[in-house]
């Protein structure tokens, strides 16, 4: 079974969808360094050069995610960007983008936890955390 950030394959398929420009937005927002992040989004110098040209932090921060969308087009999804920061690191980036496909879709998602020695399966829904022994 292919996996991403612990989560199986049936959650690749959810995020496999195109990276909405609201929800670009709202991700924006938690990115503390956009310079380390880039090069892991496949930014390069130039677009870094582009990017930099914007006036404050925070609209470069916008900035970022709105030329990583369109550098990628169709492949500027939510599994992609997901890929990025695991590599960058940024486990709290991959946590909310989980989040913000989990409110927009009627499936759960999963994710493997590791607790000690034990590994145990959680069943994550809007609002319940469901863990038993895998």
């Amino acid at each position: 079974m292919s996996s991403v950030g612990g989560r199986d394959s049936r959650n690749e398929e959810l995020l496999r969808a195109p990276f909405t420009t609201e929800n670009a937005n709202r991700i924006a927002q938690k990115i503390t360094s956009w310079r380390l992040l880039a090069p892991f989004l496949g930014l390069d110098k130039g677009d870094e050069a582009e990017i930099s040209e914007e006036g404050s932090l925070g609209e470069q921060r916008i900035k970022m995610m709105q030329v990583w969308l369109s550098r990628h087009g169709k492949d500027a999804t939510y599994l992609n960007f997901v890929r990025g920061c695991e590599e960058a690191g940024r486990r709290d980036l991959v946590d909310t983008v989980y989040s913000l496909v989990q409110q927009h879709s009627s499936i759960p998602l999963t994710v493997s936890l590791d607790c000690g020695s034990l590994a145990r399966l959680g069943k994550l829904t809007r609002n319940v955390i469901v863990l038993w022994d895998a």
